[in-house]
């Protein structure tokens, strides 16, 4: 057993119903490391998120994660053991206000005495969300509700954070805001973090690691230093 990774995807097959979109992945996290997932629409990033959070089951291989099978595991435990996903679009509740929709994220907790110390930490992060905090999700702008996606997810307390698509929809100033923000997180807390991004050039300057998909594939893997330097990846992506 390698107990050096946090997370350990194996001979990995998956898909919706009878239709596959994911073939033969093989995937590593380590502990206190950034992974950058990149590709395009359609190469089954976030298909292989929704794996590794419960959302679907796998059609054949396994996954690990704190060296426990939890290759059927229903997504409940895995948020409790640690695994929690920023969804794609943020997917709040519009209805609710800030501060309830980042209670929610605490959920599975069992200290709810330090719920405000979390609440407190987020608002710290994210000014402007303490600003709003009792503003409807619904009123927010993409940025602000993308800070408060993040902060959700924060207030588990998770291991792995899994980000799907972080600049979706945003201006570059608030991409580079949220960015210093997360780089806050990893230096502050015990976490690893895999970032989906169609934004190759900010995924491999951002990550360790990272793992290039193409129609269901892993293509490419390696430092994101030597991958931001590959002569493919730089013509097909970075338009270079």
């Amino acid at each position: 057993m390698d107990t050096s990774s946090l997370l350990r995807i194996q001979n990995l097959h998956a898909g919706y119903g009878d239709v596959p979109v994911l073939w033969d992945i093989f995937l590593k996290v380590d502990r206190r490391k950034i992974i950058g997932l990149l590709g395009g629409n359609g190469a089954g990033k976030t298909t292989l998120l929704n794996v590794i959070s419960g959302i679907i089951s796998p059609m054949k291989g396994r996954v690990h994660f704190l060296e426990e099978d939890i290759t059927f595991s229903n997504p409940t435990r895995r948020v409790q053991m640690g695994i929690t996903q920023i969804p794609e679009g943020r997917l709040l509740f519009y209805g609710l206000t800030v501060k309830q929709n980042l209670r929610l994220g605490a959920f599975t907790r069992k200290d709810k005495a330090s719920l405000e110390k979390g609440l407190d930490a987020i608002f710290q992060l994210f000014p402007r969300l303490a600003e709003r905090k009792d503003q409807l999700a619904g009123t927010l702008s993409g940025g602000e509700q993308q800070m408060c996606a993040i902060g959700r997810g924060l207030m588990s307390r998770p291991k792995l954070l899994l980000i799907d698509e972080l600049s979706w929809g945003l201006a570059p100033l608030v991409v580079d805001h949220i960015m210093v923000a997360l780089k806050k997180v990893y230096e502050e807390m015990e976490l690893s973090m895999i970032l989906v991004e169609q934004d190759v050039q900010l995924g491999l300057e951002f990550s360790h690691r990272a793992y290039v998909l193409e129609t269901g594939r892993i293509v490419k893997e390696g430092r994101s230093e030597d991958i931001i330097k590959d002569p493919d990846i730089r013509k097909s992506y970075l338009g270079i």
